[in-house]
């Protein structure tokens, strides 16, 4: 089955669709950036166990999400096949977001690690109820490219400005109420209340456009759909890449915390300064790369990012040790910032013209094929609290010498994706040379 268009969407339409992006961008950013430090430094909870705090949901994500998309493809009810995904979604992650934040129990505990556990599970669950259908709907509720391209475009500038206001303001926020445990809690108040709001924002857009009609292809079951994304030879090696660059791409933010703390003896204000440089430069700069995308290919276009976020990082290490100053800091962020708006960019366009082409040829499997690219994305966060948990647990107390090896780590992952985009680009060599 298969949404059907409703007419062009306006300006007001498009508007209100990007808006879930806000919500999206805040709650992947703020366990991403603030939870591994939640849970050592004002839950005191040890590091290896944080970091599997912080992983092992997001693994269940991974799981969670194709059945969702896979689920969203064969629902028909009187409320449309989408909308009643998103709207559970939208109330029931901010709920978790809050109880992530306000564990009940003493630090140090036992349990207090397993209300954050469970608190991060239903998380995770809530949030793919409303990415998965949400991610998925411009193929469906558009008829030309130009209006889908429209769409995801916004969707992303969207999506940056939620990640800025979840890296930057979020830490502000904590500082702003005191720090410990009430500020981490007045802050998950505010944070999910208004990413909520934002999330229910598109369900006004779909009023007249979440109608199903059948379509010719449909998989015979919800595993026939999974099936379909997960034996597409150029979506394998594309999703395994993504993995990779988000989890090489994360540790900048996972391991902040630390060096602005503790190597450099910096105030909880700064974490979300040098953070929202960053970010900030990637929201303004994202339209850019999409512009660059069409004259360059974007699989080289990708390859440069990836090298340009490690030469930030390379300087934000150097910064940890004293060899440069505030400033200079402060400039690898915004460097950094330059990257990952590519890295943001670049592999959404490359999974949207793929899903795109799949669709033309009338596999009825999109939010199947989303669901599947929304679990590496969990996957890809999860991957660099996790790495930079063990490594704390690895050096002990002294986090003053954290950044050389995240920087080791970071390599690693972000030379493994140069062979799976060769075979992506080998299996689709259309749509690695598009210039959309």
């Amino acid at each position: 089955m298969s949404s059907t268009a409703a007419g062009p969407i306006g300006a007001q339409g498009v508007l209100l669709y990007a808006a879930g992006s806000l919500g999206t961008g805040v709650f992947s950013t703020v366990p991403s950036v603030l939870l591994l430090y939640f849970c050592t430094e004002t839950m005191r909870i040890p590091a290896v166990v944080a970091g599997m705090i912080v992983f092992i949901p997001k693994l269940w994500g991974l799981f969670w999400d194709p059945f969702v998309g896979a689920w969203s493809d064969r629902t028909s009810t009187r409320f449309g096949r989408r909308r009643p995904f998103i709207a559970a979604g939208a109330v029931g992650t901010a709920v978790a977001f809050g109880l992530l934040f306000s564990p009940p129990f003493p630090p140090a505990g036992w349990q207090a690690a397993l209300w954050i556990g469970a608190s991060y599970c239903a998380l995770v669950t809530c949030y793919g109820l409303f990415a998965v259908p949400y991610v998925a709907l411009p193929s469906e509720i558009v008829e030309d490219g130009a209006s889908r391209a429209r769409l995801v475009g916004w969707r992303m500038t969207a999506a940056m400005t939620g990640v800025l206001a979840g890296a930057g303001f979020a830490p502000l926020l904590v500082a702003g109420h005191g720090g410990g445990r009430a500020g981490y809690a007045a802050m998950a108040v505010w944070i999910g209340t208004g990413a909520m709001l934002a999330m229910a924002c598109p369900l006004l857009m779909l009023r007249n456009r979440d109608r199903t009609t059948l379509r010719k292809r449909q998989p015979h079951s919800a595993l026939g759909s999974l099936r379909s994304a997960f034996q597409d030879r150029a979506y394998r090696p594309l999703i395994a890449a993504y993995v990779c660059i988000l989890g090489g791409a994360g540790m900048i933010s996972a391991e902040t915390p630390y060096l602005l703390t503790m190597a450099l003896g910096q105030d909880e204000r700064q974490i979300g300064t040098v953070l929202g440089v960053m970010l900030i430069v990637a929201s303004l700069l994202a339209p850019a790369i999409a512009r660059a995308s069409r004259r360059v290919a974007p699989l080289r276009l990708l390859v440069a990012c990836i090298a340009t976020y490690f030469l930030a990082a390379a300087g934000i290490t150097a910064g940890s040790f004293g060899l440069c100053g505030w400033n200079a800091i402060l400039g690898w962020y915004a460097l950094a910032g330059l990257a990952f708006a590519g890295l943001q960019v670049l592999p959404y366009t490359l999974v949207a013209e793929l899903t795109r082409d799949r669709a033309a040829a009338g596999l009825a499997t999109e939010a199947a094929m989303t669901g599947v690219w929304t679990a590496a994305e969990k996957l890809g966060l999860a991957l660099s609290p996790l790495l930079t948990g063990l490594v704390l647990g690895l050096q002990g107390h002294d986090h003053r010498a954290l950044g050389l090896p995240i920087l080791i780590v970071m390599g690693v992952l972000f030379l493994l994706p140069i062979p799976l985009l060769r075979a992506f680009g080998a299996a689709a060599p259309q749509i690695a040379g598009t210039r959309p």
